[in-house]
């Protein structure tokens, strides 16, 4: 096998479907930390829909975070997640698409911010630690 034959059999491994990684959409939740999580509503509807339409496996749409250590009069919706929010832009998510909100270990109320699994909209919790 030459050089060339060897680089493309390696790129056509890595290029191919491969069912154990997960593809996790974090535009709203990322692009939050650029307008204070200020998105219009049709932008994050457009957001899910064409996740729903690519394929992709999740999509984080913002922080679940605590209204007393952040002002709602300074945020955006999309940096606390609010079920009824979420469902206004996505219903009961029949799709494959999977929904996914982000925690702050100390900077969440998770006793009544996050639901139990059977009450909410949200498939999965990423809970940000840090080491300090």
């Amino acid at each position: 096998m030459n050089m060339m034959e060897a680089k493309e059999s390696r790129a056509r491994h890595w290029l191919s479907y491969r069912s154990e990684l997960k593809v996790l959409d974090c535009t709203i939740r990322d692009g939050g930390l650029m307008s204070d999580h200020h998105f219009d509503d049709k932008i994050v509807k457009a957001i899910y829909q064409a996740n729903v339409d690519a394929g992709v496996d999740y999509m984080e749409f913002g922080y679940k975070a605590s209204k007393r250590i952040f002002s709602p009069s300074e945020y955006g919706r999309w940096k606390y997640c609010d079920e009824e929010d979420v469902r206004r832009i996505v219903g009961d998510n029949d799709t494959s698409l999977k929904l996914s909100v982000m925690a702050d270990a100390d900077r969440t109320d998770y006793h009544t911010d996050i639901l139990p699994c059977e009450q909410s909209v949200f498939d999965m919790v990423r809970i940000a630690t840090y080491i300090h």
